[in-house]
């Protein structure tokens, strides 16, 4: 998919946060339950919350709110956000399939050769600094702090969505290289896949 075609397409970014940490010794994601997400395009944010008694259905509608766009935008969105999407293929009996996606953390691994921290990208490309540590958020909201976590959630959903605008129109990134103990410029071009998705929904068959 080309720049311009990408250009024409509803995109919008995603992200999740859990009620709790990944546990490296497991699995798989069936184990983490979204606490909330947020889904950010040109016309602003909308916010769900998933994990509280009196909105237990946030979560489907986060799903029906991705499939009316072309194209899903993430950070580490493979190995994280759509992992625990994707939860609620089995947990509410739907059927996800044929989404367009870009991993933006996926095309910088592919180009420096390692993981590079959101926080470092966007402090050093976007001069933004993030408003907390993703690691604190399932802590936060078992402290019920949920406006706090919600908060943070929706802000990294709109910071990731100007950092894919800025690498369509520049080409490139900036990060702090710890090694060389200086800011470094990687060019960088996206790439579109679609082995996972949520383009259609439908109920599975019963």
């Amino acid at each position: 998919m080309t720049t311009q075609a990408i250009e024409t397409k509803k995109i919008c970014s995603v992200d999740i946060e859990t009620t709790e940490l990944i546990d490296r010794e497991k699995t798989g994601f069936d184990y983490l339950d979204m606490a909330c997400g947020s889904v950010f395009d040109e016309n602003g944010s909308r916010e769900f919350l998933e994990a509280s008694e009196d909105r237990p259905e946030e979560g489907i509608e986060l799903v029906r709110t991705l499939v009316h766009y072309d194209l899903i935008v993430g950070f580490n969105l493979c190995s994280f956000d759509l992992a625990v999407i994707k939860n609620y293929e089995s947990k509410h009996q739907l059927r996800l399939a044929g989404l367009n996606y870009c991993d933006i953390l996926l095309d910088i691994c592919r180009s420096v050769g390692y993981r590079l921290s959101l926080d470092n990208i966007t402090e050093n490309t976007l001069k933004i600094q993030k408003s907390e540590k993703g690691a604190l958020a399932p802590d936060l909201w078992k402290q019920r702090k949920y406006s706090r976590v919600l908060t943070y959630c929706s802000l990294d959903a709109a910071i990731v969505f100007k950092l894919f605008q800025y690498i369509l129109e520049n080409k490139h990134i900036f990060y702090f290289n710890k090694r060389l103990n200086r800011i470094c410029k990687l060019a960088l071009n996206l790439s579109v896949r679609d082995h996972l998705g949520i383009i259609t929904y439908e109920r599975a068959a019963d």
